[in-house]
């Protein structure tokens, strides 16, 4: 179900978590990542429930980080500070959740600078430790300088990604708020796109634009 979403084959990703959740109804892992399916299709408010379904299961930090972004993708900017705080409260030392949330919340609260700065503290300990936390790596520092419209880092951190053979090079466009997106949809900047169109990304991205467009033309969807 990752591996699907993160080539934009939305359908099967959610009929891959729900078939999950339905083998393996105890554990919050599944309804956290079917969030994040849902948050690609742009279905914010059913994320928001998985996400919930995720902390009643025990997915602490990690399930307010869903409900945060959740929140955020529907304008609930208030309710996302809350959901935020409350991951921090439960986890002060895993950047990745607490940081990564910090700066998606100052971003909207429309406070451009603070978010800012929180990014760059977040790519320095990753340039510094190799990494800020679980799941914590250049394509997620792509995505939030990409939500700052920060295109010229948001390259610079993606081809660092690409570089390093990230594991989900399309992070930073499967997971924008609102859902999922194309690069020429994020910012039409020629080096931003050069990224997305390198050779080594080529077939990859062939995959993601076919199958995110079929998504979008009701193509296959549950």
């Amino acid at each position: 179900g990752d591996f699907q979403n993160f080539v934009g084959d939305l359908a099967a990703a959610e009929r891959a978590k729900r078939k999950a959740m339905a083998l393996d109804p105890k554990s919050f892992v599944h309804p956290m990542n079917l969030a994040d399916v849902l948050l690609s299709q742009g279905r914010d408010e059913e994320s928001i429930i998985a996400a919930e379904q995720a902390i009643a299961l025990g997915a602490n930090e990690y399930g307010y980080d869903r409900l945060t972004v959740g929140y955020l993708s529907s304008g609930q900017i208030e309710r996302a500070r809350v959901a935020y705080e409350k991951a921090c409260e439960l986890n002060p030392d895993e950047s990745n959740v607490c940081g990564t949330n910090e700066a998606l919340v100052l971003e909207a609260e429309g406070k451009t600078e603070q978010a800012t700065s929180a990014v760059k503290a977040l790519a320095g300990r990753l340039n510094a430790e190799g990494n800020f936390g679980a799941y914590g790596s250049e394509s997620t520092i792509a995505w939030l300088y990409a939500g700052l419209h920060d295109f010229p880092r948001a390259t610079v951190e993606q081809r660092t990604a690409l570089d390093k053979h990230d594991w989900f090079p399309t992070f930073a466009i499967v997971y924008a708020l609102g859902g999922a997106k194309l690069p020429e949809e994020f910012s039409t900047d020629p080096q931003w796109l050069a990224v997305w169109n390198d050779p080594r990304m080529k077939a990859y991205m062939d995959v993601y634009r076919k199958n995110l467009l079929a998504w979008r033309e009701g193509e296959d969807k549950p």
